[in-house]
């Protein structure tokens, strides 16, 4: 009888990592991308008290680049993204033409821009010189080779290394895939792990580097076979893609709306476009 393979918090507990997980390690964040996730992932770091460094392109200078437009936009957001509106203090916007250096007191940095490998290569290796030792880099991308994004990285910098896939809208899914490379230190990713776990009020899944990780690969899956299967049966009165219907349709999930498969991907796939 052949048992489950360690989990890396079971590793991490047996590893003599001079980097214990603890959830106070990380005093201050930053989040690369201020699109429909990112600038949330800032936000819910703020929920937990965590002063966070957003940074985006420099788009129209007058109202504070791309990063500036986010936070405005991200008081009407619906559900609300933050706790408390006040916690927005604790968010500075920037740009990566002139604040990169502000990366050198984050603790932990979550590169969340748009999903093309060859962009997010680009951005890692123009703010590598900026982080400081010891820092946790990961990811959200929600499907991409977590170890081909950062193949082009320092050897100790991938290291701590790896993915950290939040679902929208992140204050309200529990739900946090932690996608681990052959390189990375078991100790940096239960040191997420467990700030995750206990700042975040998160659930820590941990998937393999495949396409799509876990829950997207079974998401789509479903997806498609819903729509297929409607097609074939030619439901009465409803509209397959959720536009029309006499049927309820299920709230998209957190919030307001109600939508069909078709709403539900098309959210999805603008969250994770940006």
């Amino acid at each position: 009888m052949t048992t489950a393979p360690a989990s890396p918090m079971q590793r991490a507990s047996a590893d003599h990592s001079p980097v214990p997980p603890r959830p106070g390690m990380i005093q201050q964040a930053a989040v690369l991308g201020a699109g429909t996730m990112g600038v949330r992932i800032a936000a819910h770091l703020a929920n937990a008290g965590i002063p966070v460094v957003l940074l985006d392109l420099t788009g129209d200078p007058t109202k504070g680049g791309i990063a500036g437009a986010a936070l405005d936009a991200l008081g009407r957001a619906k559900p609300a993204a933050l706790y408390d509106p006040a916690n927005i203090r604790l968010i500075q916007p920037g740009t990566f033409e002139h604040d990169l250096a502000r990366l050198s007191k984050c603790d932990w940095v979550i590169e969340a821009v748009t999903e093309n490998l060859a962009i997010k290569q680009e951005l890692l290796a123009k703010i590598t010189p900026f982080l400081k030792p010891g820092v946790i880099l990961t990811t959200n991308t929600s499907g991409l080779p977590v170890a081909s994004i950062a193949g082009q990285l320092p050897s100790e910098l991938r290291r701590s290394w790896f993915g950290t896939h939040f679902f929208n809208p992140p204050r309200y899914m529990r739900l946090l895939e932690v996608i681990s490379t052959p390189e990375t230190d078991p100790a940096a990713v239960a040191a997420i792990a467990d700030f995750a776990d206990r700042r975040l009020g998160k659930t820590v899944v941990y998937a393999r580097d495949t396409p799509n990780f876990i829950a997207n690969r079974i998401g789509v899956y479903v997806m498609t076979q819903a729509l297929q299967l409607m097609q074939e049966q030619v439901v009465h009165g409803l509209d397959v893609f959720g536009e029309e219907s006499h049927w309820p349709l299920p709230f998209v999930a957190g919030t307001e709306q109600r939508g069909g498969l078709r709403r539900h991907a098309d959210v999805s796939g603008c969250c994770h476009q940006r």
